[in-house]
């Protein structure tokens, strides 16, 4: 089921940099789901995906909405 949902992603990406015309919060969502996957070759076996999650996570948007997310923890940690 994941290797078909990741097939229609990478279809629906042929052509463009991200899910819309521009960068949205569904980027940030998609990233993340991608992210979840990063200890395995699931998505880096994709070059496509591979580097659609690259392009998400190098915009400030999503640099910045991870950092907020991992504040609490790295607080907690300290």
């Amino acid at each position: 089921m994941v290797q078909n949902r990741l097939g229609a992603l990478q279809d629906w990406l042929d052509g463009r940099d991200y899910l819309e015309d521009r960068f949205t919060a569904g980027d940030l969502l998609m990233t993340t789901v991608l992210r979840f996957l990063r200890h395995t070759d699931i998505v880096s076996g994709r070059p496509a995906l591979q580097a659609y999650q690259e392009r998400c996570e190098a915009r400030p948007a999503f640099r910045k909405a991870l950092a907020d997310h991992l504040r609490p923890f790295a607080a907690g940690a300290a």
